[in-house]
């Protein structure tokens, strides 16, 4: 699959299984080709137009998915994600996840493509203390703290659950209910989550340049989507 922040992000689904609903748990394992765990970022300024918007993408994550598929508010989720190996604007990546970055209404247009020198120096100014701060944070966590039925339509997405979903990014927490999607069918278990988070809510001035003529908004999107089966 793909990865976000630092040397790690551990991103956590867990509800407490009790009784028999814990022996009928089953550990899944992610499907790569069909997941993303991304983060979408939107220029701003008034030399905006010679900005992008910043698709980040995690790659080569380690997962521990524990799921009952008869009751899907109950389950566990762990994601470790080292960020060194985090992916800015790969022109693939790009071109395979426009469609639901746009079926959410966070973009209506297609990523610009940049070149790779471009993308290390970018991927360099992220990992600085003043933004992510990977040497002296290398973890964020992510953490699903409970699992409800609640239907909510974003842009053109219908969601059909509400997590309560806690981020910490650079020391900083912050606990919000976001929509997600929860399925399993023909032993596949489907999920996906969306959320709209501001950098400065964890302590993170967005990056700008020029003077401020070349920036990011404040807002920033996460999105992930994976498909597992049992192992």
């Amino acid at each position: 699959m793909n990865r976000l922040i630092s040397k790690g992000i551990v991103f956590s689904m867990a509800s407490i299984l009790g009784g028999v609903d814990s022996v009928q748990a089953a550990e899944f394992q992610i499907s790569t080709p069909d997941s993303l765990f991304a983060i979408v970022t939107l220029k701003a300024g008034v030399a905006s137009a010679f900005a992008h918007n910043h698709l980040v993408v995690a790659e080569n994550f380690s997962e521990k998915i524990s799921f009952d598929e008869k009751d899907l508010s109950s389950g566990t989720f762990e994601m470790t994600i080292p960020v060194n190996k985090l992916v800015i604007d790969k022109p693939e990546y790009q071109k395979r996840h426009y469609p639901s970055v746009k079926e959410l209404s966070i973009l209506d247009a297609p990523f610009v493509e940049i070149s790779e020198s471009d993308r290390t120096k970018i991927k360099g100014n992220m990992l600085e203390p003043g933004q992510l701060d990977s040497e002296s944070y290398p973890v964020i966590t992510a953490k699903v703290m409970g699992i409800q039925k609640s239907p909510k339509k974003i842009g053109k997405v219908e969601f059909d659950h509400s997590v309560s979903f806690s981020l910490t990014i650079k020391g900083k927490t912050v606990e919000k209910t976001i929509p997600a999607n929860i399925s399993y069918q023909d032993g596949i278990l489907s999920v996906s989550v969306f959320g709209e988070y501001k950098f400065s809510e964890f302590g993170i001035k967005p990056y700008s340049a020029m003077l401020g003529a070349v920036k990011n908004k404040d807002s920033f999107f996460l999105v992930s989507q994976f498909k597992a089966k049992k192992k």
